[in-house]
């Protein structure tokens, strides 16, 4: 790993550590392949809500590489080299998620995580 993907990786953690828990969790349910319809029924919110996050998280995460990062593609990629390197626990302390959250999902979910379905 060159000294620069090293410091990629320092600032995509520290993006990482300036985002919400939804958009950890809108992360999360990208990084699986879910559609922006998918998550907008998931969080109860508009598609339109859902663009809004995806351009949020990329431009917090523009802002830590000090470049302007347009593609959703490109910032996904960042932010999964990154969440791989990482234990369990320290993606819980970040993310205020589990590293799973999305893969073991349930309609309970919204009762037990209630901060994640505000519009």
């Amino acid at each position: 790993m060159t000294s620069r993907e090293v410091d990629d990786q320092t600032q995509v953690y520290d993006a990482m550590r300036g985002l919400t828990v939804q958009r950890h969790a809108t992360i999360q349910m990208v990084l699986d392949g879910a559609t922006q319809a998918e998550m907008a029924e998931r969080f109860q919110i508009s598609e339109e809500a859902v663009k809004g996050r995806l351009y949020a998280i990329r431009k917090i995460l523009g802002q830590e590489l000090g470049v302007n990062v347009t593609n959703t593609s490109t910032a996904m990629k960042k932010f999964r080299e990154v969440i791989d390197t990482m234990s369990d626990e320290k993606y819980l302390r970040v993310a205020g998620l589990p590293k799973d959250w999305h893969t073991n999902w349930t309609e309970q979910d919204r009762e037990e995580n209630p901060k994640l379905y505000k519009k």
